[in-house]
């Protein structure tokens, strides 16, 4: 039976984190997958010759935690995102758009235009509605923020005496372009709290875009550095019991019944799996059953790639007319490409061992964030006797956890990456 110091259950962001701040202080990680390849909601693979993604993805310039993440694994933010700081809405049936400055501290004009124009689609009346309802919400989520998760996004907004032209011409598309889900649909304390958080470092923000696939430019180079702290991270190594003794985790066991000892294990999976393993070891223990309600909601992402721009003006502003534009794909100048290939010479050059590139599923069936934040019941978090020692939980909520599975890659014999079997 193999023994590890930590096992670290799911390699998404919650478990690369937590593999990479142990591998820092001295602990020795071994990180399981149950997917072909790491990243969970932030990966990316080519099925078939079409590069796929587990979901549309940016990043926040008054991002902290996530930066510094990077830094720990010797990453450089600016080597991996490119900042279009900006986001463009267009309204379908050709009623008009809008493009918004994002980047108040790196371009402040463009900002204020964006604030005082775009009469298109914002009147004033829909401008002063919108502020209100902002403010507003934001004074709740600090002094109420169980009371706005009972409201969604749109009921909120009515509530507040916000337009209809307001919540179709910016909630609509805010909501459903950045959460994927339309404000009917969207917690209004998930909303506010995208912002809430970070007021103090609201005039840094700018918006995104990563340069390359999430598990190429993101996800494998954190799972690299892991195995550089002298880590290990294993792929199709579906985990699928949790081992216990006298009510105390000692390992896990993976598919093909291969058994793993281990002092400790971090549960960093999806809501659902995370609960099938804890109901499966723990049965229903009180301590445990706030987390085994949880309500979970499963998702499929759908990906389209088209042989002809879907509409004129994608020609125009994208340098790779001609080619599959993805509708969402952001606006670039000519110099962009010229900036993404030394970005990624950059990142190719870098001294870190990269994970080997692995076969994709053949389905384009990813799970995507359960976006409605459940209310703790009051009581969940308080003191009480854990059954669970050696378990701890990173669980992120919401999917269905299914998907192929094939076996386990082995680490070569004396190497410092990863090798497949």
């Amino acid at each position: 039976m193999q023994h590890a110091d930590v096992v670290v259950v799911g390699a998404g962001l919650a478990g690369l984190s937590c593999g990479i701040e142990l591998g820092c202080r001295g602990r020795g990680v071994l990180l399981l997958e149950g997917g072909a390849v790491v990243g969970g909601r932030t990966s990316s693979w080519n099925d078939r010759g079409m590069d796929v993604e587990s979901g549309l993805h940016r990043m926040l310039g008054f991002y902290a935690a996530l930066p510094a993440l990077l830094r720990q694994a010797g990453l450089d933010v600016d080597d991996i995102v490119y900042w279009e700081d900006e986001v463009e809405i267009r309204l379908p049936d050709g009623r008009g758009s809008g493009v918004f400055g994002a980047a108040p501290l790196y371009r402040p004009f463009e900002t204020l235009a964006g604030a005082l124009g775009n009469f298109e689609i914002l009147s004033v009346l829909d401008r002063v509605t919108l502020a209100a309802f902002i403010s507003a919400g934001l004074v709740e989520y600090f002094a109420n923020p169980a009371g706005l998760d009972q409201w969604n996004v749109r009921a909120k907004a009515e509530a507040a005496g916000v337009t209809e032209s307001a919540i179709q011409n910016v909630l609509v598309p805010l909501t459903s372009g950045l959460y994927f889900l339309p404000p009917e649909r969207y917690s209004a304390y998930a909303f506010f709290g995208t912002l809430g958080p970070y007021l103090a470092r609201l005039f840094t923000v700018r918006v995104g875009a990563f340069l390359g696939g999430m598990t190429e430019v993101l996800a494998a180079p954190l799972a690299a550095a892991i195995v550089q702290r002298g880590g290990e991270v294993r792929t199709r190594a579906k985990v699928t019991r949790l081992l216990t003794r006298n009510g105390r985790v000692t390992g896990v066991e993976i598919g093909g019944g291969e058994r793993i000892a281990a002092e400790h294990v971090v549960l960093a999976a999806s809501l659902a799996p995370a609960q099938q393993l804890v109901r499966q070891a723990f049965g229903g223990h009180s301590w445990f059953e706030p987390m085994l309600r949880l309500p979970s909601m499963p998702a499929v992402t759908i990906q389209l790639e088209l042989d002809v721009p879907p509409e004129p003006r994608a020609a125009v502003d994208h340098p790779d007319a001609g080619r599959a534009v993805h509708p969402d794909a952001p606006r670039r100048d000519p110099g962009d490409h010229a900036a993404r290939r030394r970005a990624a010479r950059h990142l190719a050059a870098r001294p870190h061992p990269r994970l080997p590139r692995r076969q994709a599923p053949g389905r384009l069936l990813l799970p995507l964030p359960r976006q409605r934040r459940a209310a703790p019941a009051a009581g969940d978090a308080g003191p009480g006797p854990h059954p669970g020692r050696g378990l701890h939980a990173a669980a992120v909520p919401g999917d269905d956890g299914r998907g192929g599975r094939l076996r386990p890659p082995r680490r070569a014999r004396g190497g410092g990456g990863l090798a497949r079997r």
